[in-house]
């Protein structure tokens, strides 16, 4: 394994991996959209006295093998240190593997990096479920580095390794990994398939690396994904059927139906990935047929498959509670079944169009046309770093009101005490971030857990229905405002929209006003 490590490491691993950094600390400033989610979940794992009192802060662990190897960089440094390394560390891992497996399906000495440019042009163009690859720390980037290290493994028939990291990035992100697993043996059964309906094929065409002596592999990838493994299998059988059907309910029809819900996607990613499907079909009938080349098309139709029955179990009518079999559907949906189509289509035509440019200029271009490659693909890189993208301002306010909202927040961490509970009704980016302090509810931060997540709605139905009878005479006054704190707890709100407030705020700002609900002064 550490020979396996020390092969891994040369100048192309290193373009691949400054290539992904340059475009994480770009296009995803820190803190990322997911890192006030990942990294003070981590930070609350190290130090539960840090934030104690916050509903997700103190739910369960779903990725608990992130928070305690990764997310241990929260209790020796910044926060925003902690995401800077963080994105250092598993770009490295993603960089190590990418370069693995495009090795193995790609021939050239640079093609893993133009695949590389290539695939986040691509991904900066639009995606189809809300799945992205490069961006801020989290645990699926580590996991899908994993997949691939193992997938270029796997091509070698380095069965023992290819378990190892297989198992490793179950343990990391149990939801990619277990997906990625399900895609490889329904690929591997694929070509299984064809191979025996063809009695003699072609030696170029046979599967790749036969698995001759698969079961200490396998052993080795079960014992490797059980330490995330077991907590995503306890959280799963935790409650009663009737709390998780309503808690899958509110994840698949309410908090993610973005992700999760196709009824729900644009139109426009529709026609995106339809046309990328396309141009793949297309392309694979000029490229040369290859074992690895036949691996990589059974595991993208699996992705396929894979999106097409999630797509089934949420075809009907809506409300999605209208749907037969509900319970099932929801089970099948709140999984991400178009996670890795969302990722591998897109990797698939990368890699194909790089195929078909090989073999286009093959044999090696002339030194004039080798530059020409070389601007060309350098300005693929650089569109993508400069096509526009949301998520460089993940806060979606303005620059001004971002820069108040901060200074409101930093307000809240040097002036309130460490048992202070808040509620920010306009806002609710990053707030834990920033202030460091518990909230009430937050709709990013919302448990996984069913208990957790039947409780995260319950609270916001209940601002909210509290929110339309306080505002109905036009003025929220401070006895209503003390009926959040007698029902909540909540002892500080932070508005910008809400109001008027017929009481005097402890902080104002030109965007911002932060009112302690414990004593409201009449304004």
């Amino acid at each position: 394994m550490v020979d396996h490590l020390r092969s891994s490491c040369g100048p192309r691993i290193v373009a691949v991996w400054c290539s992904f950094l340059a475009y994480s600390l770009l296009r995803a400033p820190i803190p990322a959209v997911n890192e006030p989610h990942y990294l003070i979940k981590a930070r609350h794992y190290w130090q539960p006295d840090w934030c104690g009192g916050d509903l997700f802060l103190e739910s369960s662990n779903p990725h608990l093998v992130f928070y305690q190897t990764v997310g241990w960089l929260t209790s020796v440094c910044s926060l925003e240190t902690a995401a800077l390394v963080g994105r250092v560390l598993v770009l490295l891992v993603l960089a190590i593997g990418w370069d693995r497996l495009v090795s193995q399906l790609v021939a050239g000495r640079w093609s893993s990096l133009a695949v590389a440019w290539l695939f986040l042009l691509l991904q900066a163009c639009g995606n189809f479920a809300g799945e992205w690859l490069i961006g801020g720390v989290e645990s699926k980037v580590i996991a899908y580095g994993l997949v691939m290290w193992g997938c270029g493994a796997l091509l070698q028939g380095r069965l023992k390794i290819a378990g190892a990291l297989l198992g490793a990035s179950v343990s990391f992100h149990p939801v990619v990994g277990l997906w990625c697993l399900i895609g490889l043996a329904g690929a591997f059964v694929l070509l299984t398939i064809r191979d025996r309906r063809s009695p003699s094929p072609p030696a170029q065409c046979r599967s790749p690396q036969r698995l001759k002596r698969p079961a200490l592999a396998l052993l080795i990838a079960v014992i490797c994904s059980l330490p995330g493994l077991i907590p995503a299998a306890t959280l799963l059988g935790s409650h009663d059927p009737a709390t998780s059907l309503r808690a899958d309910i509110i994840q698949v029809g309410i908090r993610l139906d973005h992700h999760l819900d196709p009824l729900m996607f644009p139109w426009t990613s529709y026609a995106y990935y339809a046309a990328m499907l396309i141009l793949w079909l297309l392309l694979r009938r000029w490229t040369p047929v290859s074992p690895a080349r036949r691996w990589l098309d059974a595991f993208t139709w699996m992705a396929v498959a894979i999106a097409v029955c999630g797509w089934i179990a949420a075809a009907g009518p809506r409300p999605i509670t209208h749907l037969p079999l509900l319970a099932w559907r929801l089970k099948l949906l709140k999984l991400y079944p178009f996670r890795i189509v969302d990722l591998l289509l897109p990797f698939a035509l990368a890699v194909t169009l790089i195929q078909w440019f090989v073999t286009r200029f093959s044999p090696a271009p002339t030194r004039g046309n080798r530059t020409t490659i070389a601007v060309g693909f350098a300005c693929i890189y650089i569109t993508s770093l400069l096509i526009p993208t949301v998520d460089r301002n993940p806060s979606r306010m303005s620059r001004q009101a971002k820069s108040d909202w901060i200074a409101a927040l930093r307000w809240i961490a040097a002036e309130t005490p460490q048992d202070t509970l808040l509620w920010t009704p306009d806002e609710d980016w990053a707030v834990k971030w920033f202030a460091e302090r518990p909230e009430y509810v937050n709709f990013k931060d919302c448990p996984q857990d069913s208990a957790g997540i039947v409780e995260w709605y319950r609270r916001r139905v209940w601002l909210a229905k509290w929110k339309r009878a306080a505002a109905q005479d036009g003025l929220f006054t401070a006895e209503e405002l003390q009926q959040v704190h007698a029902e909540t707890g909540t002892t500080h709100l932070v508005v910008s929209r809400m109001g008027p407030i017929a009481a005097a705020p402890v902080y104002r700002n030109d965007s911002f006003r932060i009112y302690d609900l414990r004593r409201l002064p009449a304004e």
